[in-house]
């Protein structure tokens, strides 16, 4: 295969990579997602299956993470790919704090007594 030596396709190269590493990711990380509402809402876990998401869940947040970090660079990187990358990590953040650091039950029945007060 005969690959160009400009510096412009490259890099261009690079980010194409780039484009298609992110959208495998993506991928699994809606996967992932979807797995944890099969597995983590709409059944009763096991003590395995919790093991396993959390384990998961901690390794693609950090991931998303670095992934996020490394194209921060905006003259570097398309706009579009920072904000996709930015709302995947939202995504498992919320997951996190759903299963992994949830409201206090106290906090839910002030919260609950304050909108809806009888």
């Amino acid at each position: 295969m005969e690959t160009s030596t400009e510096p412009s396709n490259i890099f261009d190269s690079i980010q194409g990579t780039l484009r298609v590493q992110n959208a495998g990711w993506t991928e699994e990380c809606n996967r992932f997602l979807l797995w944890e509402r099969q597995e983590m809402i709409l059944k009763d876990p096991s003590p395995a299956t919790k093991a396993c998401h959390r384990r998961s869940l901690e390794f693609l947040l950090k991931m998303t993470d670095n992934m996020q970090k490394a194209v921060s660079e905006p003259e570097l990187f398309e706009a579009k790919l920072q904000s996709n990358l930015a709302v995947l990590h939202q995504r498992l953040l919320v997951s996190w704090e759903k299963f992994y650091n949830p409201m206090p039950e106290e906090e839910a029945d002030r919260i609950l007594a304050r909108i809806f007060p009888e």
